[in-house]
């Protein structure tokens, strides 16, 4: 859920995820399979930790602020969706010294998320 795990870093990263409304719900913009995918993947071997929350509050963060700029450029609904999600996560890992390509570790928390963001 976004709130538990925003409300953990927000002091540090400043970065709630969002979309105006109170009858937003991020699973009702998923592509076909997302639970199926988030199923086969292999749980966790590590519990995540500040380090961690702080990546995946990045990404939220990169992903809403594309998500705006596409609606003031009269492109997009505002909405923060998986795949705006997914973009900005291939952007940010690697500033970590990660390869999105080869990583589950965030990709599987970034898909339980988007399954279940309250």
């Amino acid at each position: 859920c976004w709130a538990p795990l925003m409300s953990h870093v927000t002091y540090q990263y400043n970065a709630v995820p969002s979309k105006a409304g109170p009858a937003y719900r991020a699973s009702d913009h998923l592509p076909l399979g997302t639970l199926e995918t988030y199923r086969a993947l292999p749980a966790s071997e590590r519990p995540y930790t500040d380090y961690d929350f702080g990546i995946i509050a990045e990404i939220i963060q990169l992903a809403e602020l594309r998500a705006q700029d596409e609606t003031r450029k009269g492109k997009g609904s505002g909405e923060v969706t998986l795949q705006k999600l997914l973009k900005a996560y291939e952007v940010v890992l690697p500033r970590h010294g990660a390869r999105p390509e080869e990583d589950i570790y965030y990709y599987r928390l970034l898909l339980k998320l988007s399954l279940d963001p309250d």
